[in-house]
Parts: C-alpha cells; sequence; structure tokens
C-alpha cells in the first residue's frame, strides 16, 4: 500500500466562509473548505478556474474581507452526495498583507490548541 506524503509546511483550520474569486471580468462565489497562511481549500457550485492568477475577497465572520492574490494549484469535481456535481480548488496565496497572514496564523493556532 502507497503512503502518500503530506507536503503543507502550514497547518490548516477547517472553517466555512464564503469567499468570491476574480478572475479578469469573472467573478464565481465559493466557500472556504479549509485555509492556512499560505493557502485555501475552495468548494464551488459551478466550475472553478482552473490556472492562472486570481483574486480572492475572503469574507470571515466579525471581520473585514481578506484580499488575497492567489494561484490555482490543482482543481476536482466531486458529488455532493444528492446527485449534483461540486467542484474544489486548491490555491496558494501568492500575495496576503502581513496583518491577514498573521489574522491566519492565530486563527489557525487558536484552533488547533482548541481541538487538543
Amino acid at each position: 500500500m502507497m503512503v502518500r506524503e503530506e507536503r503543507r509546511r502550514y497547518l490548516r483550520a477547517k472553517l466555512k466562509w464564503p469567499v468570491t474569486v476574480i478572475l479578469s471580468n469573472v467573478q464565481v462565489n465559493g466557500e472556504i473548505q479549509n485555509i492556512s497562511q499560505q493557502g485555501a481549500y475552495i468548494s464551488f457550485q459551478e466550475t472553478p478556474p482552473h490556472k492562472g492568477s486570481l483574486r480572492l475577497v475572503i469574507r470571515p465572520p466579525n471581520r473585514e474581507p481578506l484580499k488575497v492574490t492567489a494561484e490555482v494549484i490543482w482543481t476536482i469535481a466531486t458529488s455532493s452526495g444528492e446527485g449534483a456535481a461540486t467542484y474544489g480548488a486548491g490555491v496558494y496565496f501568492e500575495y496576503i498583507s502581513e496583518e491577514d497572514s498573521k489574522f491566519l496564523h492565530n486563527l489557525v493556532r487558536e484552533m488547533e490548541e482548541s481541538d487538543e
């Protein structure tokens, strides 16, 4: 049996935050499923952008939105279990402000500590 090596350097927090993905003149709404200081997994009801650089507007509760430039690393088609197709994308943050990066670092650390 082959064991898949975990390549992530940063811990991730599982959560559900709305996000708008902006690519040129196209906007697609999705939901962050997990996030770290350096990237996120986003689920979509429609086909997500497959490649390239894009802008994200991430809306955590009780905070101003995070505005991030990201690169799509991979995409996947999944099923919601109710017959409808859903899609996912793993993104790497190319640019995130220092303040937003610290916010995510603290959030992930707090969530990790609360799981222990």
